[in-house]
């Protein structure tokens, strides 16, 4: 019986679903939110962290990329020293663009304020706004659990990016083919917040290009993860 498909190949096929869907997560939980009655008006990182994890779960199930699996102790020791000055060092270069991307507030203390903290400005979904009916108590445990979800966000959008999808690209045959796919991934890293306007696209630039560098230079994910936990806690901070 003939199979009708374009390749016989079963890898092919998950690599193309791990592209794809490492792409949409975003999109995926925002419509997911929008859209599905038992999600409706949930909130949005949570719904976004339980997709990014099925999707990330999968992806290495079928993909098994290096980077994410296989890493000595020592290296782990490095890439997270490397992969934490990296995110102060995007921490610093985000607040930078944004005040050069903004016009200045004519309100004292407005934009100019929220420029020097690019958590708020730099376009990662936003923990959810305490409710101020909850007490402190109440606030605080929000905010943990805001915490919790930005630092897993952190972790499972990097082992897509600098993990999967840069896995893939390191095993492209031609080496000028293996940098324009890094570029590239680079690039889509930061277009992946362009819902939160272009501003957001600029500023996560050095994120991504700074957790690209660590992955590359140490052979691991967990540099990259650092570096985004850094960007991501600061965010929270903020």
């Amino acid at each position: 019986m003939r199979t009708l498909t374009l390749t016989p190949d079963a890898r092919a096929y998950a690599v193309a679903a791990a592209t794809v869907y490492s792409l949409s997560c975003a999109w995926l939980a925002g419509i997911a939110v929008a859209r599905l009655p038992r999600l409706r008006g949930a909130d949005f990182l949570g719904v976004y962290v339980a997709i990014l994890g099925v999707v990330a779960g999968l992806s290495v199930l079928a993909l098994d990329p290096e980077g994410v699996t296989s890493a000595s102790l020592g290296g782990l020791a490095l890439a997270l020293s490397v992969g934490a000055g990296a995110g102060v060092a995007a921490v610093w270069a985000e607040a930078i663009l944004v005040r050069a991307a903004r016009p200045r507030s004519r309100r004292p203390g407005g934009a100019r304020r929220s420029a020097g903290r690019p958590g708020r400005t730099a376009g990662a979904p936003s923990p959810t706004v305490p409710d101020a009916r909850l007490g402190i108590g109440g606030r605080q445990a929000r905010r943990g659990r805001d915490l919790g979800l930005l630092l897993a966000v952190a972790a499972l959008e990097e082992i897509l990016f600098r993990g999967v999808l840069l896995d893939l690209a390191l095993s492209l045959p031609a080496p000028g083919l293996a940098v324009a796919a890094i570029a590239g991934l680079t690039l889509a890293f930061a277009l992946t917040h362009v819902t939160f306007g272009w501003v957001a696209v600029l500023a996560k630039l050095p994120l991504s290009a700074l957790a690209t560098a660590a992955a590359l230079a140490t052979g691991t994910v967990a540099g990259a993860i650092a570096a985004h936990a850094v960007v991501n806690f600061w965010a929270w901070r903020a």
